[in-house]
């Protein structure tokens, strides 16, 4: 708080009347001192009204609110299931887009009349606002012109509500058309106070025939009724049931003048002295802090769950968790993260009717987490708590069940009884039961579309462990873009992490490095988008090639484990990190190159492997079990190619050669190749006598890009696919059942596309 000096305090008091306006003033009498019992109350506005009029900060509060919802409505457009209004459905197709904001302190500054009190020592009345209102002399408020001019040009319908009067209603149109605010000249974006100050129902007769992306305000009121005029108590629990909205679909902007925030404080009651109200704002100040340690208000068929790292979540459970104040909400920017929380969330797994949500903290904490269907959150279910302690790397993973198949999830987190808001919407989505969903029962049917992004290589600067030199990593504003792509899944391809030389020889370093580079603040966002998955490559797995031979590969799988949560991972008989994973009819075969892999130095010969006879054993069973459109066998490193630099899989040619015969006599269909590792990305065919096959490779996203094509022209490579900058993949399948598409688009690190190719279903 910036100190008061007290005969400053004095010398604005008394030459505040002296002060030029650029609205219209009237002649100002002497004030009397604000500790005269009779004063207006008004007096005590003067800090307030000349912040509003001359506080830098006030006018960056107002274009930062602004320019959020600039990004935000963006956000919104592309997105079909956004809709600013609770209770609303999930989609509003065909609907066009609005937005909805508030007049006074929203969109038109009255701070101009609000000196005027002061000046005058007189309280509001509503005669004086009108006449005010019937002047048209409001001027904008910082950053809302703009923000509605843009709104216009996107094609969204911009609606006024405002609890001015009917009879003022034409002056006020007039001061919007005066400053160009869009939709002004037509009366019908203009929803002036009936019957009640309430604002719901004009609201809701805006999104009877409108998809709402956002709400905009300076008053509780200019969002939900339940943040109206009612206690402080009241007013403060239904802020804090709306906190996954906040500086997402709802953009709130400052005003100390006044609102239902004071009139809380009053209890609702302007008809008291200036002396008893004086009296009952003097008793609400706190010299203190509360104390309590909170723990989040159980929601509707709350649930339970134990408390460990490991949570499992019956949501179908009645038993109700306990329910206590919660604290305010912290807002985690990703770059200003919430004090408790480290890295995450993010959804490490799904299926039909149960969901994993992973994150870290930066001290052991609790963790509850509320999930509910979109439109829905009436229907909210808390789940927890969660314990993360050191023991466990302070990771928390929490486990949904009982979830309905095909639905979108909205969830938010409370650590130690907070709720942590974040700048973008938290979101699972289960998957559909679609098999034999068509038009007849007796026949197949595709599912929707399926989109992925690829990318391997993640390299996040440490200086105090990284070689002296130019920064090996960089570009981090690639994973931003990622996360705009909004897509269902995220691949990892290896190489995820990595380890340092001081790193691999501790598992405590190990860890370390995992947490340092998941808290990377550029890649939150990303982590709270879609679905990731990952596997592994040597860097994240112990030293620079490293191989079976390594001497804490139990306790890096047990970390890969913690920060990769996953059903299964190997096999009772084949400790690894290699899985299946069935996404509707895609089907990801995630391989597992070092566990088993023999040293590259080894002769050739049968144990030179890189995968491993029961790994190998377990992908051919799988493939031929796979029913299938698409099958991606996804590896750390390149796989076809037939130039044997690095730790490509032609070094191990009696292992791949076996390989590809098996493909060969199998005749399996819609496979393709996936890879990172090389710090390149390029498309390669290779022709069997079961056909062509072909591999994508990826990499990198923030590592260190090839300087030069190492490899050369080759056969096998697909003429211009080569690309020697970061980048990332998107893999996009769609299609009727037996026309399914599978198409790959490789994007520089600002999402051009660099090239794309199509791979037909068979």
């Amino acid at each position: 708080m910036p100190a008061r000096h007290p005969l400053l305090c004095r010398l604005l008091l008394v030459g505040f009347v002296s002060i030029a306006l650029s609205a219209p003033t009237l002649r100002s009498q002497t004030p009397e001192p604000p500790g005269n019992p009779s004063a207006p109350r008004s007096l005590e506005l003067l800090d307030a009204t000349l912040w509003m009029q001359h506080a830098a900060e006030r006018q960056a509060a107002c274009l930062q609110a602004y320019t959020t919802a600039g990004e935000r409505l963006r956000a919104a457009l592309d997105d079909p299931s956004w809709n600013a209004m609770p209770g609303a459905p999930l989609e509003a197709p065909g609907l066009p887009p609005a937005v909805i904001l508030d007049v006074d302190e929203t969109v038109l500054d009255n701070h101009w009349f609000e000196a005027r009190l002061v000046q005058q020592q007189r309280v509001f009345d509503i005669e004086q606002w009108n006449a005010w209102c019937a002047e048209s002399a409001a001027t904008p408020v910082p950053g809302a012109l703009e923000f509605c001019q843009d709104a216009a040009r996107l094609g969204v319908e911009v609606f006024y509500v405002t609890n001015r009067r009917a009879e003022v209603a034409e002056a006020t149109r007039l001061n919007l058309e005066r400053y160009g605010f869009p939709f002004a000249t037509d009366s019908s974006h203009l929803l002036p106070r009936d019957a009640s100050s309430d604002k719901s129902a004009r609201r809701a007769r805006v999104a009877a025939e409108h998809r709402v992306l956002l709400l905009i305000g300076d008053n509780g009121g200019d969002f939900s009724s339940d943040i109206g005029r009612d206690s402080v108590e009241a007013r403060a629990a239904a802020s804090a049931a709306h906190a996954q909205r906040w500086g997402t679909s709802w953009i709130m902007l400052p005003n100390p003048m006044y609102g239902d925030w004071l009139g809380a404080l009053l209890d609702n009651d302007w008809s008291s002295t200036p002396k008893t109200q004086r009296q009952r704002l003097t008793a609400r100040l706190s010299g203190s802090p509360r104390a309590d340690a909170a723990t989040p208000a159980a929601t509707p068929a709350a649930t339970h769950a134990d408390t460990h790292a490991d949570t499992h979540a019956d949501t179908q459970a009645d038993t109700q968790a306990a329910a206590v104040p919660v604290t305010a909400a912290r807002a985690d920017s990703g770059n200003t993260r919430h004090p408790l929380l480290r890295s995450g969330p993010m959804s490490a797994w799904t299926a039909t009717t149960a969901a994993t949500i992973w994150l870290q903290t930066t001290r052991p904490a609790r963790v509850h987490l509320a999930h509910w269907p979109l439109g829905q959150r009436s229907e909210a279910r808390l789940v927890g708590p969660a314990s993360t302690s050191r023991a466990d790397d302070l990771v928390a993973r929490i486990d949904l069940e009982g979830l309905t198949p095909g639905t979108s999830y909205g969830y938010e987190l409370f650590l130690d009884g907070e709720r942590v808001a974040t700048p973008w919407p938290l979101r699972v989505n289960t998957l559909p039961v679609w098999r034999w969903r068509g038009g007849s029962s007796e026949q197949p049917h595709a599912p929707r579309p399926i989109s992925l992004l690829l990318g391997s290589c993640l390299y996040v600067n440490d200086p105090a462990f990284d070689r002296p030199g130019a920064p090996y990593g960089g570009g981090y504003e690639i994973l931003q873009r990622m996360a705009d792509e909004r897509a269902d899944l995220m691949l990892w391809l290896g190489d995820n992490v990595y380890y340092r030389g001081d790193d691999w020889g501790s598992e405590a370093g190990m860890r370390q490095r995992y947490a340092h580079t998941r808290a990377l603040p550029e890649l939150q966002r990303l982590l709270g988008t879609g679905t990731h998955l990952a596997l592994w490559d040597d860097h994240d797995y112990g030293p620079n090639d490293s191989d079976r031979s390594f001497g804490l590969a139990d306790a890096a799988r047990d970390i890969f484990a913690d920060y990769w949560p996953s059903p299964a991972l190997g096999r009772a008989d084949a400790p690894g990190v290699f899985r299946q994973v069935t996404y509707l009819d895609l089907d990801l075969f995630l391989l597992d190159n070092r566990s088993f892999r023999a040293p590259n130095a080894t002769p050739a010969g049968p144990d030179k492997v890189m995968y491993g006879a029961r790994q190998m054993a377990w992908l051919r069973d799988a493939l031929r079990a796979s029913r299938a459109t698409f099958k991606l066998v996804v590896g750390g490193g390149q796989m076809l190619n037939p130039v044997a630099n690095y730790e490509a899989w032609q070094r191990f040619p009696g292992e791949r050669d076996e390989f590809l015969e098996f493909l060969d006599q199998e005749q399996i269909e819609g496979l393709l190749f996936v890879s990172g590792d090389r710090h390149q990305s390029e498309l390669l065919r290779l022709q069997r006598p079961s056909g062509e096959m072909y591999e994508l490779t990826c990499s990198p996203l923030t590592a260190g890009a090839a300087s030069r094509d190492i490899d050369g022209p080759h056969p096998a490579r697909v003429p211009g696919t080569w690309v020697g900058q970061r980048n990332y993949a998107r893999i996009d399948i769609s299609g009727p059942s037996g026309a399914r598409q599978l198409h790959v688009s490789v994007r520089d690190a600002a999402g051009t596309e660099l090239w794309n190719w199509t791979l037909p279903q068979p």
